[in-house]
């Protein structure tokens, strides 16, 4: 399995895949020793298996790691989303087709695009990663409860899962994939069967590597953990470098050009209406 090789032995007694109908709300759901997937993921077209990594991935962090306050989702989502792309990767060429890095580099493109798109739209608590902070809420009933726990709005939020991939490509790429991906497993292992809080990740990652870091640990957590904005140096990460291939360039020429069909219909029905 392209997972195990990356992030070490299955951590879960079995792995069971139930094939959901289309009219499953959503692509997917991992849970223990069973994952569910849409029947519309399995069309034969190898990049749409990207969201099954996903699901697989939550096996070691979501389920056998997780976190201790579920307003810091990322540690779930977030890494999944990160790690989704190198098992795919790794599966796709298993499977004898070939795996293109400017693929995973267009996916991030549109992933960028849909988190600058969600700090417009969405309130600015829903935008960071720990909004507690390593706090909790109590009531005056003596009560305690999950910030945002009875917000749909929190439910519909990307920003665990796009800001978390984002922060995890930043660490990446002070270091280098493997040592990054061997970084991850050491984590998974040390922390195996527990809950953790956001912070203890970027403290393994500091104790082993404060060397290549490109700021303080604190400026790391204030920038990305505790602020709603995006970080001045996100845009600078190796996974979005993707503007000089070509089939990126082929793609935007398409886009472009459906966007200028879509004026031009637009302009046509304007005319029929008047």
């Amino acid at each position: 399995m392209a997972a195990v090789d990356i992030l070490g032995p299955y951590p879960l007694p079995k792995l069971d895949v139930l094939v959901v109908p289309r009219s499953f709300s959503g692509l997917g759901l991992a849970s223990p020793n069973l994952t569910f997937i849409s029947a519309s993921l399995l069309s034969g077209d190898p990049g749409l298996l990207v969201k099954v990594s996903h699901e697989l991935c939550h096996a070691w962090f979501g389920i056998m790691v997780g976190a201790k306050d579920w307003t810091e989702a990322w540690l779930s989502e977030g890494f999944a989303t990160f790690l989704e792309d190198f098992v795919h990767q790794k599966a796709v060429t298993k499977l004898g087709h070939e795996s293109k890095d400017v693929l995973m580099k267009m996916r991030a493109k549109i992933k960028l695009k849909s988190l600058k798109a969600e700090t417009e739209n969405v309130s600015k608590d829903l935008l960071e990663l720990r909004p507690m902070k390593g706090e909790k809420l109590i009531d005056a009933s003596d009560t305690q409860f999950v910030k945002n726990g009875l917000n749909p709005m929190a439910g519909l939020s990307q920003s665990h899962y796009l800001k978390g991939f984002f922060l995890l490509h930043h660490l990446k790429d002070t270091i280098g994939e493997l040592p990054f991906l061997k970084l991850i497993q050491d984590y998974f292992n040390i922390y195996r069967g527990q809950l953790v809080d956001s912070t203890e990740f970027i403290y393994l990652y500091y104790k082993h590597h404060k060397a290549n870091a490109t700021q303080a640990m604190d400026k790391t957590i204030a920038d990305w953990l505790d602020s709603p904005r995006l970080p001045n140096t996100l845009e600078h990460l190796t996974v979005l470098q993707c503007e000089h291939h070509g089939l990126y360039r082929d793609v935007l020429d398409v886009h472009h050009e459906l966007l200028d069909l879509n004026q031009d219909l637009q302009k046509k029905k304007s005319i029929n209406i008047e």
